[in-house]
């Protein structure tokens, strides 16, 4: 009897341990917002050649060639009117040379882009348009010449409230969220995160915060 007891006592401590467990799809920004690397943004790149597993001569019209994730990224530009461009990228699989996606941006005077690692063969591309706070996301699998997903927001802020949208890696897993916050601050708290899951951004609601380990704020 007493055994029995003791079985039904240790099960129930189990049951309510994994009721408080937090859902892995939601981790807690507290702990993780520390371990992110630092974004890669082309204001960085500037007349960059990189040499590595990828090789490709130089061509005169490159802004800067990147070798990131077993691709190669081959930037230009074109003048579209006064004082504006339209850049465009080319991303090369390594080992096929024929192999290859271009990436366009709209007509704008200036544009920031910034490459980040989804997967094997997985490129997300960001571009954010500093003139009209306009961002543009699509992710392309390299290797196979596909483009999985196409994302667009404009960031902006109100008398009484902003929104503000980017891809940065909140939960410290290596692999960028689009992250949507009421700041421009980028270590404020997010409001919205999309995480990276097959094919495509998936909504994950909210972070739990510390202090709350079983429900959403």
């Amino acid at each position: 009897m007493r055994a029995l007891l003791l079985l039904a006592v240790l099960m129930a401590s189990f049951a309510q341990a994994q009721t408080a467990r937090p859902s892995s799809l939601i981790p807690n920004f507290d702990d993780a917002r520390d371990k992110a690397p630092e974004r890669s943004c082309d204001k960085d790149w500037s007349g960059r050649v990189t040499w590595g597993l990828c090789t490709l001569s130089r061509q005169p019209d490159s802004l800067w060639f990147l070798e990131k994730n077993d691709a190669l990224i081959r930037a230009s530009s074109k003048v579209c009117g006064q004082n504006q461009s339209i850049k465009s990228l080319t991303l090369s699989s390594c080992g096929k040379t024929d192999a290859t996606v271009v990436d366009a941006t709209p007509c704008a005077a200036r544009i920031t882009t910034c490459l980040h690692e989804l997967g094997t063969g997985l490129i997300a591309v960001e571009h954010y348009d500093v003139g009209n706070s306009t961002t543009y996301v699509r992710v392309y699998d390299v290797p196979n010449r596909k483009r999985l997903t196409s994302e667009q927001w404009t960031n902006g802020c109100t008398s009484s409230a902003c929104s503000v949208g980017s891809l940065q890696d909140v939960d410290g897993d290596g692999l960028p969220e689009i992250v949507f916050r009421q700041s421009r601050e980028p270590t404020a708290r997010p409001e919205r995160i999309l995480k990276w899951k097959g094919n495509s951004f998936q909504d994950v609601g909210r972070f739990l915060w510390k202090g709350q380990p079983t429900q959403a704020r």
